[in-house]
């Protein structure tokens, strides 16, 4: 049986993965959008076509330690369209920061999930039967980044091998 488009969870991240936010005056990178006086936030080069690839093969959660409304933001100027969406008040805190519990993601109807996130250390109890857990390299402003393409293609690697 082919695998279906919904066969497929994308759970991902956005600081250093899909963005980046820098107080510095600027950077290489697009900017997205002013958040407030001094933060500021980069759009990581290829975020778009890359969302947009994932949207083709699977569904797409996002799961962020930022807060709700930083996050809304990021979601909007990217066209992300979210299935469900978890922020910094869905994470436990723990050792002084923030972890995402992947209990609370609903998986249920899926039979892949994958995580796509520059600290997969952040994540507790993941059912790592089902999961692949992508590791991304952190993003911090460089217009030159090409991590997204390389992703990409890997996840396409993955695809054609998919029953």
């Amino acid at each position: 049986m082919k695998k279906t488009q919904a066969d497929t969870l994308y759970i991902l991240d956005l600081d250093h993965t899909l963005i980046y936010g820098s107080f510095a005056p600027s950077e290489s990178a697009k900017l997205l959008f002013q958040h407030n006086k001094y933060l500021k936030v980069y759009e990581r080069p290829f975020a778009r076509e890359f969302v947009r690839f994932i949207q083709e093969h699977g569904e797409v959660s996002e799961y962020t330690s930022a807060k709700a409304n930083y996050a809304k933001t990021i979601i909007n100027r990217l066209d992300i369209r979210v299935k469900e969406t978890f922020t910094r008040r869905r994470c436990l805190t723990k050792f002084n920061g923030y972890k995402k519990d992947f209990r609370i993601m609903n998986t249920s109807g899926f039979s892949k999930v994958i995580i796509i996130d520059d600290s997969p250390n952040v994540w507790m109890y993941v059912d790592e039967k089902k999961v692949e857990m992508i590791d991304v390299k952190r993003f911090f402003g460089d217009s030159k980044d090409k991590e997204l393409l390389e992703i990409c293609s890997e996840l396409k690697g993955m695809l054609k091998k998919s029953p």
